[in-house]
C-alpha cells in the first residue's frame, strides 16, 4: 500500500487540521494504517517525504514552496469542502504593553498592505486581501471592518496587570454591597417570605406589606433598568449587581470544587438554569403564579419566617430547598448557583448577545486558559480574530521529477483503500 508520513502532534494548525482534514474525507482509518513516520514538526514530515521515508503526506501548501522542498514533490490539490474548519488565518493584533505603538501600528500597516500580503503569497498563503481571500474570510463571518476593528482593539482585550485586576475587583465590590444595601432586604423576603412560587414578579400583588419590592419606585426601578443593562453590557447585573452574586461569589471563595475545566459536567450542568427558566416561566405565566404559602407576620423577621416554613405548601417548600439547597453546595462547588441553577441568569444569558459592549477574545490569546481559572463562573469569552492570510491545503507525493501535478489532476489522488 501506500506509505503514509503524518504529523499528528504537530503545533496548529500542522496537525490536528491534516488528521480532521482526512477524517472529513473519509480516509483517516486507511492513512492511519499504511502511516509509516508520525512525527511531530511538519517541517520534518517534508523533509522525510522528500528523502523517500514515504510515498504521501497532507500537507500546508506553503511547506511545498519552502526553497528547502520546492519542486521535489507531486502536488495534489484538495478540494475546499474537505478543508478543516475554521479559522484557517494567520492574524495579528497590537498589544496593548508595546514599548513604541506608532511602530507597532505601523508594521500591521505594512503586513495588511499589497506588499506585506505578497510575502504571504510568496510562501504559499492565500493573501487576506486577494480576491480569493477575502472569499474564504467572508465565508467565516468577517468583514473588513471586523479586521480593523479586532486589529486595532486587540490591546484592549489583553490581561490586565495584576494591580489593575485588583482595582476592577474593588470596584466590582462596592457595586455589588451598593446594590446590597438597596436590595437586599428585596432579595431576602423573596427566598424566605414571598407567599408566590417565582418570586420578584408579583410584588405588586403581595400582602407582604413590608416587603421592599411593594415600593413602586424598587419594582418597577429593578425591571426597567435591568432589561438596559442587558442591553448594554450583556450579563453583567450577574457579577456586578446581583444581591445574591455577591453571596455566591464569596462563598466561591471557600469552595474546594471550583470546576474551572472543560469536562463534560462542566458543558452539562450549566444547561440546569435554562432547565429553571422553562420551569419559571411555566409557574409563573402557564400556572397563572399560584400563592403557595400564608405570609403570618407576627413581631420578629425570623420567627415570620419560621411560621411561613410551617404553614408553606409542599411546593413552596420544595422551591425554597431547591435554592437554599444550591447556595450551600456553593461551599462545595464554587458558583453552583449561578452557575447551573439561576433561572434570572439562565434569561440573561441567553440573550447576552444583544448586548452592545462585550468582552472577547483577540488574536493576541495564546489559549493559556488563565481566565477561565480565575473566572468565578468558568467561562472564557468568545474569540474574535484578524485575518492575514489564510492556508491551503494539498496532498505532496514523493517524485523523482520536478513537475506539479494541475488543479485537473486532483482526481489523480491514490484511492482511500490503497
Amino acid at each position: 500500500g501506500v506509505r503514509v508520513i503524518q504529523a499528528p502532534e504537530a503545533s496548529p494548525p500542522g496537525g490536528q487540521a491534516a488528521t480532521a482534514l482526512m477524517k472529513k474525507a473519509g480516509v483517516l482509518a486507511a492513512a492511519t494504517k499504511n502511516t509509516v513516520l508520525a512525527g511531530t514538526c511538519v517541517q520534518r514530515t517534508m523533509q522525510s517525504l522528500v528523502e523517500g521515508e514515504g510515498d504521501v503526506a497532507v500537507v500546508e501548501y506553503r511547506l511545498t514552496r519552502m526553497p528547502l522542498f520546492k519542486d521535489k514533490t507531486e502536488i495534489l490539490p484538495i478540494p475546499a469542502e474537505y478543508f478543516p474548519p475554521p479559522p484557517l488565518t494567520f492574524t495579528i493584533g497590537v498589544m496593548k504593553t508595546a514599548p513604541d505603538r506608532d511602530l507597532a501600528d505601523a508594521y500591521v500597516d505594512f503586513i495588511r498592505s499589497a506588499e506585506g500580503q505578497q510575502y504571504f503569497e510568496n510562501a504559499g498563503f492565500i493573501p487576506a486581501i486577494s480576491a480569493e481571500g477575502s472569499g474564504w474570510w467572508r465565508n467565516w463571518g468577517w468583514s473588513m471592518s471586523d479586521t480593523t476593528a479586532s486589529i486595532n482593539t486587540a490591546g484592549a482585550a489583553a490581561s490586565p496587570t495584576k494591580a489593575g485586576s485588583r482595582r476592577l475587583t474593588v470596584w466590582r465590590r462596592l457595586t455589588q454591597t451598593a446594590m446590597l444595601v438597596v436590595m437586599g432586604q428585596w432579595s431576602f423576603y423573596g427566598i424566605f417570605r414571598c407567599p408566590f412560587i417565582v418570586p420578584y414578579v408579583s410584588c405588586q400583588n403581595c400582602p407582604v406589606l413590608t416587603c421592599h419590592g411593594r415600593l413602586f419606585s424598587m419594582f418597577w426601578g429593578f425591571w426597567l433598568l435591568l432589561p438596559v443593562s442587558v442591553l448594554l453590557f450583556g450579563r453583567a447585573f450577574c457579577g456586578w449587581a446581583c444581591p445574591g452574586g455577591l453571596v455566591v461569589q464569596l462563598s466561591a471563595e471557600l469552595a474546594p470544587l471550583k470546576l474551572r475545566v472543560r469536562n463534560w459536567a462542566t458543558r452539562l450542568l450549566p444547561w440546569g438554569k435554562y432547565l429553571a427558566l422553562a420551569g419559571v416561566l411555566a409557574v409563573w405565566l402557564g400556572l397563572g403564579q399560584p400563592r403557595e404559602a400564608i405570609p403570618i407576620r407576627v413581631g420578629e423577621f425570623f420567627a415570620s419566617v419560621r411560621l411561613t416554613f410551617e404553614h408553606a405548601n409542599t411546593v413552596w417548600l420544595v422551591r425554597t430547598g431547591i435554592v437554599l439547597g444550591m447556595l450551600v453546595i456553593g461551599f462545595l462547588v464554587a458558583g453552583a448557583w449561578c452557575r447551573f441553577a439561576c433561572p434570572t441568569g439562565g434569561l440573561l444569558d441567553a440573550i447576552k448577545g444583544i448586548s452592545l459592549f462585550k468582552i472577547y477574545k483577540t488574536s493576541a490569546c495564546n489559549d493559556c486558559g488563565k481566565c477561565l481559572r480565575v473566572c468565578h463562573m468558568g467561562t472564557r469569552p468568545a474569540e474574535t480574530t484578524a485575518p492575514t492570510a489564510a492556508t491551503a491545503w494539498t496532498v505532496a507525493l514523493r517524485m523523482p521529477s520536478t513537475s506539479v501535478v494541475p488543479p485537473e489532476r486532483a482526481d489523480a489522488m491514490p484511492d482511500r483503500d490503497d
